[in-house]
Order: structure tokens, then sequence, then C-alpha cells
């Protein structure tokens, strides 16, 4: 962004809420038919192909945990018993099942995956100010929220596309209000 005339779109979850309870966040990254489980679980099978490992995806878990004052849900892989992870040795001149112990993990020991942030209007007002952005116009239908973000722009710059003139606008036509989000 460079320019007054450039744009910026952002697209984000919004976080929990009256109408978004924290149990639907959870079921859509733990569902009930073990899809995302399995997409977590792969992971390890591709740290298995790409780094010569030995993960036992059999023995590992699936957890996710909504932590609602960071409005963020944190994906771990559990220890199911104790895991030795050993790699394949490369020497040309040992044994073909040549492996070395890697990491040791204890029944209940967790692996860091991934963590998806939720945001609200506010956050993302605070967001966009830090970044010298200011927020011109928003969507939302209850679950998503796009936001559109503009330069800050001084009193001597030209607005010519005037949303940045007045307070963010919401577009009321097709979504809620922000401050009902």
């Amino acid at each position: 962004m460079n320019t007054t005339k450039d744009r910026f779109l952002i697209a984000v979850d919004l976080e929990h809420s009256d109408t978004k309870p924290i149990a639907r966040i959870q079921n859509a990254y733990d569902d009930p038919h073990g899809i995302t489980s399995r997409f977590t679980l792969n992971a390890l099978t591709h740290v298995n192909k790409v780094a010569g490992l030995n993960f036992d995806i059999t023995q590992w878990k699936h957890d996710v945990v909504y932590d609602a004052e960071t409005s963020r849900i944190i994906t771990h892989v559990e220890a199911l018993s104790l895991q030795i992870v050993t790699q394949k040795m490369d020497d040309p001149n040992g044994p073909d099942d040549a492996t070395k112990e890697i990491k040791r993990y204890e029944k209940g020991e967790k692996i860091f995956i991934e963590q998806s942030r939720k945001f609200n209007i506010t956050k993302m007002e605070q967001y966009a100010k830090g970044a010298g952005l200011k927020m011109c116009r928003n969507w939302s239908d209850g679950d998503f929220l796009i936001v559109e973000l503009r330069l800050k722009m001084d009193k001597s710059q030209n607005d010519w596309f005037g949303c940045c003139s007045s307070e963010r606008q919401t577009d009321s036509t097709t979504t809620k209000e922000a401050s009902k989000v």
C-alpha cells in the first residue's frame, strides 16, 4: 500500500459471542467425524516422510482447546504412551536400518501444531491503527468479518474514495452493524 488509492481487504473469523458460542468454534476444529483430527495427525506422517522420522500416529491424539480469554484455538498432538522418535541414518557404510534417537515424549506430552486467532471489530481497528491504516468499511455475517483498510490520510491528501473522510462505515444493507457483531 503506497498510495491513497490502494486498499487492503482482510477477512477474519469472529470471536465467540452470544450468537457464536464457544462450542461451535471448538467443534469447527475438533469435529465429531474426526476429519480435523486426521488432518492434524497427517502432519506427523508428512514429517516422517520429509525428515525420515518414525512418529507412530496411532499413538498420538488430536487435542484442541479454545482459550476464551485470548480468543484463540490452540491445537496440539498428545502422546498416548511413551514415544521414542528416531531418524533413519544416511550412512553409506552402516546398516540400511540404522537409526538414531531424536526425542522421547512421555505419555501426555504435547507438541504444538497451530493456533487460530479470532477477532472482533475493536481489535481489528487497533491492529489497523498500529499499522498506520484506517478501517473504512466492514461487512459481517456473524461468523466472519471483512474489513477494508486504507492508509491514514492527513488533511493535505485528497480522499477521492471518500471512505476515510468520516468514521468507519458499515454496510448495513447486507450485514449486521459492526457494533452488534
